[in-house]
Order: structure tokens, then C-alpha cells, then sequence
């Protein structure tokens, strides 16, 4: 349209923001749009909730606010108006607000008590998009010009913002204490969390951050806040597994859960990716204990592991196990999982590459279109190709009886089978068990072929820790040296030698 042709011309663009107040006309536009369609946010107890969120009308669920935010995309794209949308406080500030509006929209209710239980949640589609849209694009488009130390500062003050504009959000939902979030509730949107993680990460990466600088935070009662919500997140993605917890509403909680690791639109990199960053900083930040603590009691595990209390219990002992299942993979997540939240990371998009070959072989259009990487305006792929050539074999199209066109597909050579293939990556990237353990079988399969692997013994899956490459990754793994932790793993072994033993004695007996 007319608009993306004006403001592709970097001196047009420029002119117009420094004499005809484009940035100012652009953000009074969203912010006048996106202002007509709030309604109460439903997080914590309603009546002590302040908090506006965006809603889903016939106006937003046409997208009639996409022209105006792919105007911002385009004047962002030229590095002169992303350094003046950073630079200028009163900008930032009002882009501030209009992220917090999507701050906790689409809230999904599990308690029966719940006014809101009834109410089917068909926001979440919109919901999604939405984030996606305007938040994530608009921070991918900004990023793409200040991966340089000369913007240091500038992210600096930006996230400090960040944390303000969280502690105001906390406020407004009436949130105090970690422990005082309603487990029957989740939101899967927070666009201030993950701005803060991914400005984060790019600045300690590219800029020579450090991350005692950029979180200058001694508040650990805060920094513990902070990780409770991305932490519900990763906790729903097994409480649905049971299929007890989230029963009455598991398919629109599944598909939300599918979207958010969802490799399609990037959005994984932008959602799962920056929760996942998220949680590694702050468990470097607090005392281990206090972290493994929260994150086990998230996962419901002391009541029923470590107390070892069989009355009472809420949900049948299968559902235990699989939240004790999911929060050691999420445990495994947080210490050795690298997230890809960065634009054009080559290494980062072969290890992608590597693990998607490994669920299925995959035609180079799928591998184009569903690559889980930052999404940027110019963010240039070129590379697939190469990196194909070095890690997969090339299967020729075979013929079918319609004789229509088809693709060659490209399978994983057998040696990054053995060296590459992340487990852990894969279930980051998927949320259905039956395509893991399809993605396990190819790998056994793959072993046995090269005389690796006794048929007579179970493979476990290959756990990828591989050396610290700065002094961060190494803090992460100093909360392994937990107290609390070291309790629930011997409590686990007891459990499984202990308890299993004395079942099986008296079975037989």
C-alpha cells in the first residue's frame, strides 16, 4: 500500500518524524484504537484487579488495527526511528502502556467457584495474534538495530522502565506474593516479562551487558514475582497432560498450549524461548533453595513426594507423576536449554534444523516456513540451504500415479543423530507426547543401525549438557547444588526403591 512505499525511503521517513511528528501521530493513533476495546483484566481476585487488558471484539477480531501497526513496523525498520523510539523517553513510556494492555488478557478459570468458570474462553485465538503482532514484531523489528555496544545504555534504561512497568502492573492486579497466585487460573500472555528477558539476553550477548547492571535488582520477594507467572506457564503445559486438572476446558488449553511452543509464526522464540531465559536469570539471582522451593510447590510435588502424605490427595497418583515428570523436564530446561532469541543466530538455526529433522523428514518448504527463530522485517534465511547440505540427506520425489509435483524431503544423517539431537529442544518445540516418543523410535532406530545400541537393553534419551560458554551458563547449574533439591531426588529414589519394593513384596506374598 501506499504507506509501506512512503516509509521504506529511510529520508522521507526521517523528515517526516523530526518535522511532522510521525511517531507522535503513529502511537496517539494505537493508542486511541486500542483504547475503546478494554475491559477488566481477570487475573488474582477480581474485585481487587485493576488492571485494564485488551478484549475481543468484531474490531479486533478483523484486525482492523493491522494497517496502523504495520505503518510502526515499517518507520521501525530504518535504525534512526528505532533509536528514537528507545531514546525518547515520553515514546517508550506510551508504548509501555499500550504493552501492558495485553498484560494477562485471556485469562482461562479452572475453579467451579469461579464466576468466570462457565464463560468459554474464545479469546485466545485473538489473543495470540495479537501478542504476536504488536508486541513480539515490533521488539524483533527494534532489536535488529542495536545489537552493538553503542546501545548499552539505551536497553539499560529501557528494561529499567520494564521493571517498573511491571511492579505497577502487580499493583494494579493486586499481586504481592509469589505465593499468593491462584493456581486455577493462567494467563500465557506477558509481553513486559518477555521484553525484559529478550533485551536482556541480546544485551549481555551483543552489547557486553552484564547481568548484575541490567538487573540491578535486591528485592528477591520481587525478582521470586517475577518468575511466578512464566513459571505457570510451564506448569499448565503438564497439568493438561493429566487430563484431571484442566478437564472440563483441556481442548482450548491444549491448543494454547500447542500455540505457545508453536514453531509456526515464531512465536515459540518470542513466548517459550523468553519465559524459559527468564527463569534462568532469576534462578541465578535468588537463593537456590527459595527458587527450587517455589518451582517444586508449583508442580504440587512436596504434599505428595516429599511429605509423603497418601490421605487426602487432590488428584490421582498418575497426575502426580506426570507433574513430577514435567517438573524435572522443565528443571533439565531451565539448567541446559539455550534459547533462540536472536535474529539471524546461525548456529542457533542448525540446531533448530537438526531437531526438527529429528521428529519427522520434512520437505524444505515445511523446514522455510517453520523454523523457530526471531521473526525480524530483514531477517534473511539464506542459510538454510547450506546448513541442509552439511546435516541431512537429500530424498529424491517419488512419483505418484497422478504425476502432480512433488517435493524431495530431507532426512537427518545419522551422525548428528548420536552428536545433535537435543530431546530436551524437541519437547520445547512440541506438546504431544505420542510425537516425542515417534521422535524417540526414529532415534533408536537410528542407533541400532549403527551398531550402537544392544537390542536387548531400553535407550534413554541422550541429555545434552554441553560446556559453559560464559560464566552465566555456569551460574545457572550452581542451583543443582540446592539442598531442597538434593531432598526431593532422594525423596524420589526413596519412593521408587522404597515404597515400589514393599508393593511388589506384599503383591507376592
Amino acid at each position: 500500500n501506499l504507506s509501506v512505499q512512503l516509509f521504506s525511503n529511510t529520508n522521507i521517513t526521517i523528515q517526516a518524524i523530526n518535522e511532522y511528528y510521525l511517531i507522535e501521530i503513529i502511537l496517539s493513533s494505537i493508542y486511541a484504537i486500542f483504547s475503546n476495546i478494554k475491559t477488566n483484566c481477570q487475573l488474582q481476585k477480581s474485585e481487587e484487579n485493576h488492571h485494564l487488558v485488551i478484549s475481543e471484539n468484531d474490531f479486533s477480531r478483523n484486525m482492523y488495527y493491522w494497517p496502523i501497526v504495520s505503518d510502526v513496523l515499517n518507520v521501525l525498520s530504518h535504525e534512526y526511528a528505532s533509536r528514537k523510539f528507545f531514546l525518547e523517553k515520553k515514546y517508550f513510556l506510551t508504548w509501555n502502556e499500550i504493552m501492558s494492555w495485553f498484560q494477562g488478557m485471556s485469562v482461562n478459570h479452572n475453579d467451579i467457584q469461579s464466576e468466570f468458570f462457565l464463560q468459554t474462553n474464545t479469546n485466545y485465538l485473538f489473543a495470540f495474534t495479537a501478542e504476536n503482532e504488536c508486541c513480539a514484531m515490533t521488539l524483533w523489528t527494534i532489536i535488529a538495530h542495536i545489537m552493538k555496544q553503542d546501545f548499552l545504555e539505551m536497553t539499560s534504561m529501557v528494561i529499567n522502565q520494564l521493571f517498573i512497568a511491571i511492579k505497577e502492573w502487580f499493583s494494579d492486579i493486586g499481586f504481592e506474593q509469589y505465593t499468593d497466585i491462584i493456581k486455577d487460573q493462567v494467563t500465557f500472555h506477558l509481553p513486559l516479562h518477555r521484553y525484559i528477558s529478550i533485551l536482556t539476553y541480546m544485551s549481555m550477548n551483543y552489547q557486553n551487558g552484564e547481568l548484575h547492571n541490567l538487573f540491578p535488582i535486591k528485592n528477591e520477594r520481587f525478582l521470586l514475582n517475577l518468575a511466578i507467572f512464566p513459571l505457570k506457564i510451564q506448569v499448565v503445559k503438564y497439568e493438561i497432560m493429566t487430563n484431571a486438572i484442566w478437564s472440563y476446558y483441556g481442548y482450548e488449553m491444549q491448543i494454547q498450549s500447542n500455540m505457545y511452543s508453536s514453531i509456526r509464526g515464531n512465536i515459540c522464540s518470542y513466548m517459550n524461548d523468553a519465559d524459559i531465559f527468564l527463569l534462568q536469570i532469576i534462578s541465578t539471582l535468588v537463593n537456590t533453595n527459595t527458587f527450587m522451593q517455589m518451582f517444586f510447590k508449583s508442580f504440587y510435588i512436596p504434599g505428595w513426594l516429599v511429605q509423603n502424605t497418601e490421605k487426602n490427595l487432590a488428584l490421582e497418583k498418575s497426575s502426580y507423576i506426570t507433574l513430577l515428570e514435567g517438573s524435572l523436564i522443565v528443571l533439565s530446561t531451565i539448567v541446559a536449554f539455550t534459547p533462540h532469541l536472536a535474529l539471524d543466530d546461525f548456529e542457533r538455526r542448525r540446531i533448530e534444523l537438526i531437531n526438527t529433522l529429528a521428529v519427522q523428514d520434512c520437505h524444505y518448504s515445511y523446514l522455510d516456513e517453520h523454523i523457530a527463530e526471531p521473526k525480524g522485517v530483514s531477517n534473511a534465511k539464506h542459510d538454510i540451504q547450506s546448513i541442509l547440505d552439511d546435516i541431512a540427506e537429500y530424498i529424491l520425489p517419488t512419483v505418484e500415479i497422478t504425476n502432480g509435483p512433488k517435493q524431495g524431503k530431507y532426512k537427518l544423517k545419522d551422525l548428528f543423530w548420536e552428536v545433535d539431537f537435543d530431546p530436551l529442544h524437541v519437547l520445547s518445540r512440541i506438546n504431544r507426547r505420542d510425537i516425542f516418543e515417534t521422535t524417540m523410535q526414529r532415534y533408536r532406530k537410528c542407533i541400532k543401525s549403527m551398531n550402537k545400541f544392544s537390542y536387548e537393553k531400553n535407550l534413554w534419551p541422550p541429555y545434552r549438557l554441553h560446556k559453559p560458554k560464559d560464566q552465566f551458563q555456569t551460574n545457572i547449574r550452581c542451583i543443582l547444588q540446592s539442598r531442597y533439591l538434593h531432598g526431593v531426588l532422594f525423596s524420589i529414589c526413596y519412593w521408587v526403591i522404597i515404597i515400589f519394593n514393599l508393593k511388589t513384596k506384599k503383591r507376592f506374598s
